[in-house]
């Protein structure tokens, strides 16, 4: 009976350790700071095209710029979900003038970017088929 008893014990114990253990592993994953999530965005073909006309059109008047505009924690309660938010303009001495708007996840590193005529953000690659339309491109 004592065995019987000792072997039931250990299986338990076995059974409960083994639940504790078993976490999700997506949320013991970092969320990306806001520089990584900055990276993200000025390595887009987009952005960095964006940039270089910017300053070769002003001859280094105008300079581009990126500026987060809320984080992870800002906007959780919002139901957007853990997100960077940046806002990309261009600025001279007078004031900065708004390109664009884009969306990080924090988790995931997936991209969006603001439509403003929807009010919401849309896919990178919603974003990047509706360029290509606007210029006429297949």
């Amino acid at each position: 009976m004592r065995h019987l008893l000792c072997g039931m014990m250990i299986v338990l114990a076995a059974v409960g350790c083994r639940k504790r253990s078993a976490r999700p592993t997506s949320s013991a994953r970092p969320l990306m700071t806001q520089l990584q999530a900055e990276d993200v965005l000025k390595k887009l073909p987009e952005v960095q095209a964006w940039s270089r006309r910017i300053k070769a059109d002003s001859r280094g008047r105008i300079i581009p710029v990126c500026q987060a505009e809320s984080g992870p924690k800002d906007n959780a309660a919002e139901g957007s979900g853990r997100v960077w938010v940046f806002y990309f303009g261009q600025s001279d001495k007078q004031r900065t003038v708004l390109w664009n708007r884009f969306q990080v996840n924090a988790a995931t590193g997936e991209v969006a970017v603001w439509d403003p005529f929807k009010g919401q953000f849309k896919s990178l690659a919603e974003w990047r088929h509706q360029r290509q339309l606007e210029r006429g491109l297949p």
